[in-house]
């Protein structure tokens, strides 16, 4: 999920991460525990957030994202 998000976003993994373990983004929150952090991303929020065009773009990104793991197998 992070992953995804990050992508759609335009923005790394741990620079969402951060933001998330620190409040500073609306569309989800990191829950902290002793194995570490676990995250949770509201889609709908998200979408709000980066706008239709960028969600759109992001999306494809994620697409993109996919075909080059599939590459890799």
């Amino acid at each position: 999920m992070v992953k995804r998000a990050s992508l759609i976003w335009n923005r790394t993994e741990q620079f969402l991460r951060i933001s998330l373990q620190q409040g500073k983004v609306p569309f989800g929150h990191a829950i902290e525990s002793k194995g570490g952090y676990a995250y949770h991303i509201e889609d709908h929020l998200l979408r709000q957030y980066v706008g239709e065009e960028k969600w759109e773009a992001g999306l494809e990104r994620v697409e993109k994202y996919k075909e080059e793991l599939k590459g890799e197998c």
